[in-house]
């Protein structure tokens, strides 16, 4: 797999091109990978997070203040305010909760939507705003359910679905796999509504599993947005079987709310990837070549990119691992 080369990017100035082509060539870990994604990360970093100011010092977008960016270099807890549920603050209450990361308000900055499928509050999705700063997030904030007309067959997956459903409201729609109201469980399509954190009632679509049936709980499913040809973005879908190891990437997602149809274009990535494995997936293009990767994580805080190429219609793609481990 060849990465985009840094020194040939002429949006870094030239020191930075020349710094990120060496460190590029460095050997990094036990992976020759592992030196080129380390260069096109660090490209990525001055084109996404940095920003030269008029009196020639550089603001880096990390979070807390200017000046005090390196204390950003651990983890931070950000829920330390909790979901406002109650007058004191009490993160506890977001026990049991999946947190998503998108443009959830419609703005400029990555919000935090926070998801209940259990518990005292099943069903319960919360918009955290988000504010650039990195810092703690306020409690509080703009929240619907993601049940069916009955106030049930909550989902037990949620997943960013930018703009799959067409309708173009600037707030990202939500993907799902719920229990479907006829004994089964369905890929779920949850339409963004306004004010943000108002989703329609929930869709079932009737996209069998790649396996041609109706057993999505079986699956894991992981989405990220990419660039569309003519402007915005589209949706991608990795979809994985944690029983055989089978994992497959849908591209250019489409759904109808009315008749709940799904097209999209299928590529078979990996047969028994991480078999029988716990893990937390999540997806985005990583290496920037414009194919969706996935970032795992398992309990032990050991993170994992898959970089995959060689996407095809027939064969299973290559799938390039780089480990690493979580400090906080």
């Amino acid at each position: 797999m060849t990465l985009p080369d840094p020194a040939s990017d002429h949006r870094l100035p030239p020191a930075l091109r020349d710094l990120a082509g060496r460190a590029r060539q460095a050997p990094v870990g036990a992976s020759p990978h592992a030196a080129a994604c380390f260069g096109r990360c660090f490209a990525d970093t001055w084109l996404t997070s940095m920003r030269p100011t008029a009196d020639g010092d550089v603001f880096v977008t990390t979070g807390g203040i200017p000046a005090m960016w390196l204390r950003d270099s651990a983890a931070r807890n950000i829920g330390v305010n909790g979901p406002g549920f109650h007058t004191d603050p009490t993160p506890g209450d977001f026990d049991g909760a999946l947190a998503l990361t998108g443009r959830f308000t419609g703005g400029s900055f990555q919000d935090v939507l926070v998801y209940w499928p259990s518990g005292p509050r099943p069903g319960l999705a919360l918009v955290l705003a988000g504010d650039g700063s990195g810092g703690p997030l306020p409690g509080g904030g703009v929240h619907g359910h993601l049940t069916d007309w009955s106030g049930g067959n909550a989902p037990t997956q949620v997943v960013e679905g930018g703009n799959v459903s067409g309708r173009g409201t600037g707030l990202a729609d939500l993907l799902g796999i719920a229990p479907n109201g006829s004994g089964g469980t369905s890929l779920t399509l949850y339409a963004s509504g306004w004010p943000p954190g108002a989703y329609g009632m929930s869709r079932p679509l009737t996209a069998p599993t790649p396996d041609g049936d109706r057993n999505w709980n079986d699956w894991t499913i992981a989405s990220t947005e990419l660039p569309a040809a003519g402007g915005g973005t589209s949706t991608a879908l990795y979809l994985w079987k944690k029983s055989t190891g089978e994992l497959t990437l849908w591209k250019d997602l489409a759904a109808d709310p009315g008749t709940g149809t799904l097209t999209y274009r299928a590529f078979p990535v990996a047969t028994g990837w991480n078999t029988g494995a716990d893990l937390t997936l999540q997806a985005a293009d990583i290496d920037s070549d414009g194919t969706p990767d996935l970032w795992t994580l398992d309990g032990a805080g050991h993170v994992t990119a898959d970089l995959v190429t060689g996407l095809g219609t027939g064969a299973p793609a290559t799938v390039t691992e780089v480990a690493g481990t979580l400090a906080g």
